[in-house]
C-alpha cells in the first residue's frame, strides 16, 4: 500500500466511523430532523461513496492522478466529519494522515492537468 494509499484508507475509515456514530447519536439530538443536519449528514454520505469510488478506480490504474483525486476526496471527507464530530458529537479533533499535505497534492494535481493530457 502506498503513502497515498494508507492516508486515503485512513482518512476515509475515521469519516466512516464519524457517519456511523452521527446515525447512532443524532435520532436522540433535539436537531435530528432540522433540514441543515440532513443536508450535512447526506454531504458526507455523498464525500464519502465520491473517495470510495476513486479509491477503487486508484486500485486498478498505475497512475499517480487517481491516487491523488482519492486522496483529496477522501481528506474532503475527513474534514466534513471532523466538523460534524465536533459540532454534534465528542468534540475531538480529527487525526491528521501521515503523507503529502492536499496542498501539496492539490499543487501536483494541478500540475498534472496543465502539461500531460489522460
Amino acid at each position: 500500500m502506498t503513502d497515498l494509499a494508507l492516508a486515503t484508507h485512513t482518512e476515509l475509515t475515521f469519516a466512516e466511523r464519524i457517519l456511523a456514530a452521527l446515525r447512532q447519536e443524532l435520532p436522540r439530538h433535539p436537531q435530528a430532523r432540522d433540514p441543515l443536519v440532513v443536508a450535512a449528514v447526506g454531504d458526507l454520505q455523498v464525500r464519502l461513496a465520491a473517495a470510495r469510488a476513486l479509491q477503487r478506480a486508484s486500485a486498478t490504474e498505475d497512475g499517480p492522478v487517481r491516487q491523488i483525486q482519492a486522496r483529496l476526496a477522501a481528506d474532503s471527507a475527513r474534514q466534513l466529519a471532523d466538523e460534524l464530530q465536533r459540532e454534534w458529537l465528542d468534540g475531538t479533533p480529527a487525526p491528521r494522515s501521515p503523507g503529502p499535505a492536499p496542498r501539496a497534492l492539490k499543487r501536483l494535481l494541478g500540475e498534472h492537468h496543465l502539461t500531460i493530457t489522460d
